[in-house]
């Protein structure tokens, strides 16, 4: 039978329809021609009244001034939720499926990148809201994120990837060394070099060298840049540096110029380029004070989230585990309301504005300013608002169970949003494990329109005889998998890196690539070393060897260097026969 308000197909014995909640007769219904459901996926009735701003859904079963409560024949209510038979459905039930639903192999792009984009943003708000909690439910769950991060971090201190986390601090203030040797035994060629970067952001003094050595023939070069002059100089021009100072580059421009033969027009690019660098090495930061009412908006964000804490129960890590269970909920409409105080806030920044401006400051880059300016920046930010609000509506559910010492054992995120009419469903639920050995998971489901992906991850760290191993398996619903593992012995150093795909080919049969590095990777006081040997693990014909090398607080060494004023013809002659070498 079918609905006689909307037409939707309706099972026998329902009182009510299960799309527009409109009572249905008790009485035997009229025949109706035979329903063949369609092919494409079932569209909305053409009539749905527009639901108006200020209505508010009253309580389930709540009487009505002037009304009496009927609880056999409610009163029909357009923008009721959808009435949900009490009779259970086999799992898998639904009324408007095919008999037999077709498998869709390609992804939409929303799948792909709408969707992604909203769980991103959702993971954002979460950091947000922890950043700045201050109530008591959102300070017990952010040491429990905190605690996770640390914890997480810990893990990954035990792999080499730590070197990585290491470089930060050896660009602010040290000297990080590159090095490479690569040799061809097929054709007898070896090349080796280096490149070592040094910086020191107290003094505003930078310097980039390296060289290359092929074949037993060295090529160097090296870079010096501070607030005042550019140096360049290398040991094959007589260990000479040649430079330019910014504040006299505009007059000795017309020398340089003569020297290598450019036209007025390539001159006056290049001053208005040195002076874009002398402006960028000599302007402060900007006051940590300027940004205070942007902290300020993310506090009270944070603070506007309402959370509801309970005693709860669950199961992790193979354990039954009594915890907190924390939940809240970030509306659309309060996503809308932070883009749009970011948007007042970005509007009448003076001095976020003139920074920006700053940057364009200059002949060579007007342009590029015209293309970009910051108007047309709030007036993107403004369209994404606006697009936001017309055609994204929906929530972001979170549910955390925190243990003892606040220890995040689990979360749950559920983003519920309708993307143009397309609803779209994350769901991510993480399981921390009810100790630091256990295992990590974390398991993302997408559906859109009926359309569903899944994807896990699992995070496993344990500590062996041979070392700390860490391994990280990737799974997805097309049956590809992903291992990556590492093995590392904190006492002399040495580790192992390989990786294990395994995927179907276009006929169906299961493939697997491996493949397998070494290295050596210690730290001390003085900074680290990274050594990664069997770089191209495939090839017995080539080798392959990378290694880093962090120092932090290694000094700049101060040159001094010869100024447009005196530099000849024979230089000229001399790079160029460089350049002609190196072709």
């Amino acid at each position: 039978m079918f609905c006689f308000q909307c037409g939707s197909p309706v099972r026998e014995g329902e009182k009510f329809c299960a799309k527009c909640g409109s009572p249905q007769s008790t009485g035997q219904a009229p025949a109706q021609p035979a329903y063949t459901a369609p092919a494409q996926t079932y569209e909305e009735p053409a009539y749905m009244p527009a639901q108006p701003e200020s209505y508010t859904q009253p309580p389930p079963y709540a009487a009505q001034p002037n009304q009496q409560y009927a609880p056999t024949e409610p009163a029909y209510n357009p923008y009721a939720p959808t009435y949900q038979s009490p009779d259970p459905q086999p799992p898998g039930y639904s009324e408007f499926a095919p008999a037999e639903p077709v498998k869709k192999k390609g992804v939409s792009k929303l799948v792909k990148f709408g969707v992604p984009i909203a769980a991103v943003l959702a993971v954002a708000v979460v950091a947000v809201i922890f950043i700045f909690a201050n109530s008591s439910p959102m300070a017990v769950a952010n040491k429990a994120i905190t605690g996770m991060v640390e914890e997480a971090s810990g893990r990954i201190d035990n792999t080499p990837l730590k070197a990585f986390g290491m470089i930060g601090d050896t660009l602010k203030d040290g000297r990080l060394t590159v090095s490479f040797n690569y040799e061809d035994y097929w054709r007898d060629q070896e090349v080796s070099g280096n490149v070592k970067l040094s910086s020191n952001t107290a003094t505003n003094d930078y310097a980039l060298g390296g060289g290359i050595t092929v074949d037993g023939r060295t090529y160097d070069a090296e870079a010096f840049m501070n607030s005042e002059r550019i140096a360049i100089g290398s040991r094959l021009l007589d260990n000479n540096y040649y430079g330019i100072k910014y504040s006299t580059f505009r007059s000795e421009v017309r020398t340089f110029g003569d020297l290598v033969g450019l036209d007025d027009q390539t001159m006056d690019m290049m001053s208005d380029l040195v002076d874009m660098i002398d402006k960028m090495m000599n302007t402060k930061g900007a006051d940590k004070d300027n940004y205070a009412h942007y902290t300020n908006l993310l506090t009270e964000f944070g603070n506007s989230i309402e959370m509801t804490a309970e005693s709860a129960e669950i199961e992790s890590g193979g354990a039954s585990v009594k915890c907190k269970k924390i939940e809240f909920v970030v509306t659309d409409d309060q996503i809308v309301k932070l883009l749009n105080d970011l948007y007042s806030l970005l509007e009448s920044d003076d001095n976020l504005r003139e920074q920006y401006e700053g940057m364009f400051d200059s002949p060579l880059m007007s342009e590029a300013y015209d293309s970009m300016s910051y108007r047309d920046i709030l007036k993107i930010l403004r369209d994404t608002i606006k697009e936001f609000e017309r055609n994204i509506t929906g929530e972001i559910k979170y549910s955390l169970f925190v243990g003892n010492r606040n220890r995040l054992l689990h979360m749950d995120m559920d983003v519920n949003m309708k993307f143009s009419g397309e609803k779209a469903q994350v769901s991510a639920v993480f399981d921390f494990g009810a100790s630091a050995q256990d295992q990590w998971t974390l398991t993302m489901t997408t559906s859109v329109d009926g359309e569903r992906t899944t994807a896990k991850a699992v995070w496993d760290y344990k500590e062996r005889s041979n070392g700390i191993e860490n391994a990280l398996i990737l799974t997805s619903s097309d049956d590809e998998k992903i291992t990556l593992k590492s093995v590392w012995s904190p006492e002399n150093g040495r580790f192992t890196l390989s990786f294990e795909n395994e995927y179907e080919d276009w006929y169906g049969d299961l493939v697997s690539d491996t493949g397998e590095i070494t290295g050596v990777f210690t730290t001390d006081g003085a900074g680290f070393r990274l050594s990664v040997n069997n770089m191209i693990p495939d090839d017995e014909d080539v080798s392959l060897t990378i290694e880093l090398k962090g120092e932090p607080g290694a000094q700049i060494k101060q040159i001094d260097y010869i100024s447009i004023g005196r530099w000849d013809e024979s230089l000229l002659e001399r790079i160029q026969d460089l350049i002609y070498e190196l072709s």
